[in-house]
Parts: structure tokens; sequence; C-alpha cells
């Protein structure tokens, strides 16, 4: 309303004024009829038309003022101004409507996220057009038969004298020199389209600063929740040591838990998930510094001392973890994975993120092999890993045809087992201390000879030897399973570090190797591209 008021007339800049809240009732009012609420999408398309809001409005009410200063009556110039502008304003008002439409074709959850924009906007555009042509003739004919108009005469303020005189001065220049013009236009035009080509990549989502770098992962499944914090403190000493203490503010470790990217959480003996807290980031442009300050009601510089970015942060932390990501202890290594990211924007919390979805695990273990392997060949590629977490070897049991043919089965072999010779708790008993359970298992379950000796009673009777009804074989299984839309899903994920290389460039890069994993597995793909279109590829 300030700038209305301040670049045009008072009348006009009044009419167009009132407009605004009109507009924005019969928005509110069609966008609850057809089934959309007041919340931040809805408000945040709003916004985005507010600026084209007064367009229609400023362009109508200026036309119409002009009629009265050609002597016109309030009524007959209301109506020769609007009428005079209609055709004009309506093509301008739909080009930016359909502009914004193909947003409506976007699938999937991020096209339920979009859609809401290209809605709001349209019906916003729409209502202010209503306006522009409906109620601001009205209001006009009332405020401009105030007073005596005549054709203005007056000598213009200096700022806008200035900037006549050179847009003037250009506009004469190029007409002037039309062709000479011409070509220098198309020249810069071609030029810049060609440098922005190669210097600017397409991105989902910008980068945003975040105030905690997050370290999670897993040392090895047989180590013990004491013996997972023993190595985790390890890490927590050399992250206190070697990080500035001017950008983190606190280091803290839960040990047998994980959390990950896409907020999801593990639970397990040998996870560990680390907080590494960020002082706020200090101001490093015009806005922060001098703005910021003044508008913001509850501005507070004092814990702004960070310098860094929470992604230099996640470099420092790679460095100083080098070393204690490979250590090892009686010759097998400890950590299975050390992942170290930061929250990201998006439906999609990983910058490259594949799923594997197939029948046979021996694919899918090879497979995502060779997807880390390909991964890790790229440039700017950080913290691959994968939620395929494999337990302890399990010895397995299969009933062979011996076993069959005297009525024997898995599930009659587990529950013999399960009650002569592995762990069962088999009683309850209360004593002054609290409750007591009586657990009983054999001393020889660990010794495979005994289990393949142990002898149980067939259905008819009849007493043999476990090993003449059973073949035993190992077999690793997966800790947890992941399923989507009812399939076994199995994902890799990686960071890419955007100063060296994005992620749509990564999955360029990857596609000969995906077209190979297609052939004989169903892969889903899902990518996060964060617009950040100021980085160079090396």
């Amino acid at each position: 309303m300030l700038s209305l008021f301040l670049t045009l007339d008072f009348r006009i800049a009044l009419v167009v004024g009132l407009g605004i809240p009109t507009s924005f009732m019969i928005t509110l009012i069609f966008a609850d009829m057809i089934g959309y609420s007041l919340n931040m999408l809805t408000l945040l398309g709003a916004l985005i038309a507010l600026g084209m809001l007064v367009d229609e409005a400023i362009v109508v009410a200026e036309n119409i003022y002009r009629h009265l200063e050609m002597g016109k009556i309030s009524k007959e110039a209301s109506i020769d101004g609007a009428s005079e502008m209609f055709p004009a304003v309506l093509t301008a008002t739909l080009t930016t409507i359909f502009a914004f439409l193909p947003l409506l074709i976007m699938s999937g959850k991020m096209g339920v996220f979009m859609s809401v924009l290209p809605v709001m906007i349209s019906i916003l555009l729409l209502s202010s057009l209503f306006e522009a042509f409906y109620f601001l003739p009205l209001h006009a004919k009332e405020f401009f038969s105030i007073g005596k108009i005549s054709k203005k005469t007056e000598k213009k303020s200096g700022f806008w004298e200035t900037l006549n005189g050179i847009y003037r001065a250009i506009l004469s220049f190029l007409l002037k020199f039309k062709w000479i013009s011409l070509f220098l236009l198309v020249g810069l035009i071609g030029y810049g389209t060609v440098q922005v080509k190669k210097s600017l990549k397409f991105q989902l989502f910008p980068e945003f600063d975040a105030q905690n770098v997050y370290v999670n992962g897993k040392v090895n499944i047989n180590y013990k929740l004491e013996e997972t914090e023993e190595f985790v403190t390890k890490i927590e000493k050399i992250l206190l040591e070697k990080l500035d203490r001017k950008s983190v503010a606190s280091v803290t470790a839960i040990v047998g838990y994980k959390m990950n990217a896409d907020q999801s959480a593990e639970v397990g003996e040998n996870l560990f998930q680390i907080f590494i807290n960020l002082h706020e980031k200090a101001p490093e442009n015009f806005f922060d510094k001098y703005i910021n300050p003044i508008f913001s009601l509850e501005y507070d510089d004092s814990d702004m001392v960070r310098e860094k970015k929470a992604r230099d942060i996640i470099v420092e932390v790679q460095n100083a973890l080098k070393d204690i990501k490979n250590l090892e202890v009686k010759g097998e290594r400890v950590f299975d994975e050390i992942n170290i990211f930061v929250q990201q924007t998006g439906i999609v919390k990983h910058d490259i993120e594949i799923g594997l979805t197939s029948p046979s695990m021996e694919k899918i273990k090879s497979s995502l092999k060779l997807l880390k392997d390909r991964l890790k060949e790229i440039e700017g590629v950080e913290d691959i890993g994968d939620n395929a977490d494999e337990g302890e070897k399990e010895l397995k049991l299969r009933v062979n045809e011996y076993g069959q043919s005297l009525g024997l089965n898995e599930g009659y072999i587990t529950s013999i087992l399960r009650g002569a010779f592995l762990k069962g708790e088999y009683a309850k008993a209360f004593n002054r201390e609290g409750l007591i359970r009586v657990r009983i298992e054999d001393r020889y379950k660990d010794n495979l000879n005994e289990l393949r000796d142990f002898k149980i009673t067939t259905p008819d009777g009849k007493v043999v030897r476990l090993r003449d009804v059973c073949d035993f074989y190992y077999k690793k299984s997966f800790v947890k399973i992941f399923k989507e839309n009812g399939e076994r899903v199995v994902e890799v994920f990686a960071r890419v570090d955007n100063k060296r290389v994005i992620a749509s460039v990564v999955m360029e890069k990857l596609a000969p190797t995906l077209r190979d994993i297609e052939k004989e597995l169903e892969v889903k793909k899902f990518l996060n591209k964060r617009v950040k279109p100021k980085r160079k590829d090396p």
C-alpha cells in the first residue's frame, strides 16, 4: 500500500488499494468452496501472486483517470476506460495463469505438494481480474467524482525526471542504431545462454544451512552395547579435540539408536547416533546484517558466532574420522558404517537414493556392491551406505527326505529343540527380592557336533539322531526388512559435495550401471536434486 501512495495519484492509489482485500476475500471464499483451507501452502501461493494482484487494477484505474483528464464525466470515464483495457488485461492474466498450470502435471508426493500453488495463484488472479472490471469501476466512479480533475501540467519530481532522462537516452540510442542494437542484443543473449548452460545446474531444492550435523553408523554386529559405547566415546573425544569450538556448541552421543536422514529410526546394540550441535551462523550479507535485525521481532545475535557453513564442517568431521573409520580389532574392522550428514529439504532426504527389489537376495547383494563401487568412483560422492544390514551367520536346518518319510517337519523339529536344547523360560516365581524367572539351556548348545548327535523322538515313537533326518547349512539374513507397496526393498544412499558435483550429474553417470542392473532386477530410483544453480562441475 505504501508503494502505491508513493508512486501513484492519491485517488488512483486508494481505488487500487481497495481492490487488494476484495480480491483476497473472493479468493478465500472460492478456495473454501472447492475444498482448500487456509494454510502455509495456500498462503505461499497467494504471496507469489501478490505482486501480480494489483497489475490489472493499476492499468484499469490509470486508464479511467486518463479519460477523466480528457473531460469525461466519472461514469462515462469508468465505462470507457475499463472496456478499453479489458481485452489486453484479460490476455495478460490468462498468460500468467497458463504459465503456472503445468505444475498440476507433476505426479507423486511432489505433485501433491506443488499442486496447491497453481490452483491458488489462478484463483487469486481471476479474482483480481473480476475485481478490476467489476468493483474497481464502481469505486472509481465514486472517488474520482470528488473534487475537480484537470489534465496534469505540473512539473514532475527530480527523481522521475532523472529516470525518464536515462530511459529516453537509452531508447534513442537503440532506435538510432537499430541494426547494431539488434545484433548486439541477440549476441549478448546467445553468449549469456551458453555461459548459463555451462555453469548452472538444476537442483530441485536449494541448499539451506543447518544448525546440526549428524554422525551415525554401526559397529560389527557381534559387539555388545557396552563395547559399542567404548568405540563411540573415542569418536566423541576426536570430535571435541579437532573441531573448531567457535563453530561447535556441543557433541551428544546415543548408543543403541540410529536416526536416518529420512527420519526413520533403528534400534540395536551395535548402532550409534552422534549429534553435533552448531552455533548459529554469523550474518554474512547486507540483509542479515542490517535489515533482518530491524524487522525481525525475535532477532537475537548472541549466539551468531559461527563463520563456517554446516557443509564445510562435514568436511572437517570426515577428515577427523578418517583414521578411526578403518580401526581394526583382532584383524576385523570395528565400524561397518559411519555416515555424516545434515538434514536435507524435500521429500527424499538423501542426495542420492536408489531402491532395489527382487525375489533373489543374492542378486540384490551383488547389485548393491556394484552400485556402491560405482558411486565410490565418482568424485564428490561421500557417505555411501545402505540399509541392508546383515546379521550373524545362522545355522539352518532342513528336513531331508528320510525325515519327511518319518513324519517330521521344520515346525516339529523346532518345538523339540526349543524345549530340550535351546534357551527357554520355563517358570516364574516371586521371592523377597522380586520376580524370579527360571530359564534353562543346554550347556552344549553352541557345539555343532552335540547338536548333530541330538536324539529326537518321531511322532510314531522312533528315536533318531538329528543328523540323520536333517541337512545343516549356514546362512546370513538381514537384520531388518524394509518394504514398499508390499515388496522388499533395499536402498543405497549417498551424499554429494555440491562444490564438485550435483545429484543429477551423478545419476547420469550411474545410468549405464543402472541399465545393467535393470536386466535382472526391478529398480526404483528416487532422486533429490536440490536447487542451487551456481555450482560449476569440474
